[in-house]
């Protein structure tokens, strides 16, 4: 096991933090995308009685995708992290 040097390490834990907080702004944008989205489709466009199933799908294929994730990253999102995030930055 070889040891890197601290500038090349300080230069990938930057990237790293950089590439987690835009990943963390995109995951935000897009789930207050879908629930306006579903929120704009049950209240204008269509009746609950249209939108149940579709948002319990919707919901669902969310979680499958959270699952996807932890499967390929191993990490599993704590809400600590995610409030000392709210506070820090």
């Amino acid at each position: 096991m070889w040891i890197l040097p601290a500038q090349i390490r300080e230069e990938l834990e930057r990237k790293a933090e950089k590439r987690t907080r835009q990943l963390s702004w995109v995951g935000l944008a897009l789930m207050g995308a879908q629930f306006g989205f579903m929120a704009r489709l049950t209240w204008w466009e269509y009746s609950w009685d249209v939108m149940e199933p579709v948002t319990y799908f919707v919901g669902y294929a969310t979680a499958i995708a959270m699952f996807a994730y932890y499967v390929i990253t191993r990490k599993v999102g704590q809400l600590l992290w995610v409030f000392v995030l709210l506070i820090v930055y």
